[in-house]
């Protein structure tokens, strides 16, 4: 491809495009410059050309006018990571920088027919920097486009009292967000700008010191609206870097409920503690960078990164989408839900807890202290009730065990139970929901739970009610009065489920375990669902008077943190 050049454009400049090198390939690439001369008139004056990468894909202009149906958030965002990469390395190079001064969707092109990867074009008529200090003027009468225009630009180029001003890296971020916009409104059949504006309305706007901004829809996403709404702010100084803009983008679907914190991870495996594998997913620790609504506050933390196996369903993304809301002590505090990349897989950022599970605590040297365990116990219910109880619709755990509950830190005061994004929602007043995944651990299961398996293969739905989660708490008893190890069901059989009970009825020395204790458990462990008692019970016989245990029960264990 080649593309001749206006003629005051100096051939160093142009020797500058050939150093570019964009390791994520988001700027087209620059081969050769050269010189073109008429031999039919040959005392014409000639002019510089490039020789470029020849992109096979349409303009972004025409894809987003003619395949508008196509340009859904996903693809938007996915486009905007490309975009904003292409416009870091060239506001951040060394030793020249680029302001590339007219990125509108004319100036983006699609390397190749599936439109996956993106080019920014026509930087030859960028501003250079070095050193601080901006490259000899330009033409200005080539420069930029008024509906993608900056204030700032439109300013610089039609008058004089703005000579002084020069266009700098912010009036590309302009660009970006009238880019992000011009994608958004052309999904929804509407153009940049609501009205059909001419070209001086936007000059007279400027000059009157009212510079006209393009309207953000309200049904825009929340990811893409922060972003535009960033990038279209008046004063230039006010905009986002391109450096901000990559963390953000990056990562945009990371969204922290309604308080605009995105948190993004860097770089994309970066896995500081060994992964945990579970029956849908994987749990790793990760090194979490946050980046506030207003892109100037930002920080970095350890957080958990729950990455799904399989795709999730509509339902089971809705339900996963509320877990952020779940506001209990006792419960993991899910931060943020959504993509993780541009070709995803769902994923959960949670708070992380150091101290290790339950079932690690049971099954350590010295035993737990039955003050100590029903302490956890208290705990447990109150969790429970939590789900069951003041959450609306009402969560049903559905797997409840020694590794589903986890400590705060290492001083192991505070447990929480975590793999909430696994639970049914009730969806009955009668306490019943429906299951469209079958996951469960013997032992800990409860009778009907193992009963409905061959429903589930029938009819691919079984119900299940609260009453589950009651078994498994009197299971968790159990496991920790067996150090951690609560004996394995070898079968799906009922006469083997009943063996748990035996267990309780036979086995338990009240004195490792506690009179209290036991009778929850055996309470809990009835085989007719309707037998057991209700959270609301088992809180009000169990729970009232406890408080956390003093830190001489902790030091008899070792944990004490001096």
């Amino acid at each position: 491809m080649f593309q001749s050049t206006e003629d005051g454009v100096k051939i160093n400049e142009l020797n500058t495009l050939l150093q570019l090198d964009d390791p994520n390939k988001c700027i087209i690439q620059y081969i050769a410059v050269g010189f073109i001369t008429n031999r039919a008139f040959p005392g014409s004056q000639g002019s510089h050309c490039l020789l470029m990468e020849h992109c096979s894909g349409m303009l972004l202009r025409d894809f987003i006018k003619d395949n508008h149906k196509h340009c859904s958030p996903k693809v938007i965002v996915g486009y905007t990571a490309q975009l904003v990469s292409g416009l870091h390395y060239l506001h951040n190079r060394r030793p020249t920088k680029l302001v590339h001064g007219d990125i509108k969707s004319a100036h983006i092109m699609m390397k190749d027919s599936t439109g996956e990867v993106l080019k920014i074009i026509d930087i030859d008529c960028a501003f250079q920097w070095k050193d601080g200090q901006r490259s000899p003027e330009k033409d200005k009468k080539a420069m930029g486009t008024l509906t993608f225009m900056s204030p700032e630009m439109i300013a610089w180029i039609y008058f004089k009292e703005a000579q002084q001003l020069a266009p700098d890296f912010s009036t590309d971020i302009w660009g970006l967000g009238c880019v992000v916009l011009d994608m958004y409104r052309a999904s929804q059949g509407q153009h940049l700008w609501q009205e059909d504006l001419m070209e001086e309305a936007f000059t007279r706007a400027v000059y009157a010191g009212q510079p006209l901004t393009p309207t953000i829809p309200e049904n825009m996403p929340d990811e893409l609206k922060v972003l535009a709404s960033q990038c279209l702010k008046l004063i230039p100084s006010d905009r986002p870097t391109a450096s901000t803009l990559l963390k953000y983008s990056d990562r945009v679907y990371f969204k922290c409920g309604d308080s605009g914190i995105h948190y993004y991870i860097r770089p994309p495996r970066e896995q500081l503690g060994q992964r945990k594998s579970g029956g849908f997913g994987y749990v790793q620790q990760v090194n979490a960078f946050w980046i506030g609504a207003n892109f100037q506050d930002e920080g970095q933390r350890r957080l958990a990164l729950k990455t799904f196996k399989d795709p999730l369903d509509e339902d089971e993304v809705v339900k996963i989408q509320t877990l952020p809301e779940l506001k209990h002590d006792n419960i993991v505090k899910y931060l943020t839900t959504g993509f993780f990349d541009q070709y995803p897989r769902y994923r959960l950022i949670m708070e992380w807890c150091s101290g290790g599970t339950l079932k690690e605590a049971a099954a350590a040297e010295t035993a737990l202290p039955v003050e100590t365990q029903k302490n956890y116990v208290n705990q447990l219910i109150c969790g429970i009730y939590y789900l069951h109880m003041e959450v609306d619709p009402p969560i049903v755990h559905k797997d409840l065990k020694g590794i589903n509950v986890v400590f705060s830190d290492e001083i192991k005061t505070t447990l929480k139970i975590c793999d909430v994004d696994s639970c049914s929602v009730s969806r009955k007043v009668e306490q019943q929901s429906v299951i469209s995944r079958v996951r469960f651990t013997p032992g800990f299961a409860s009778p009907e739970l193992l009963e409905c398996e061959n429903m589930f293969h029938v009819k691919g739905l079984f119900p299940v009610g609260r009453a589950t989660d009651i078994w498994s708490l009197g299971a968790v008893v159990l496991e920790m009065y067996c150090r951690g190890n609560l004996p394995d069901i070898p079968s799906f059989q009922r006469d083997d489920i009943l063996t748990t009970t035996a267990v309780a009825d036979a086995n338990v020395e009240v004195p490792l375990i506690g009179e209290e204790l036991l009778a929850l458990a055996k309470k809990c462990l009835v085989n007719k669902p309707r037998h057991r008692p209700s959270i609301e019970k088992l809180r009000d016989d169990f729970s009232k008077g406890f408080s956390t245990p003093s830190s001489s029960a902790f030091r008899e264990r070792g944990l004490d943190s001096n």
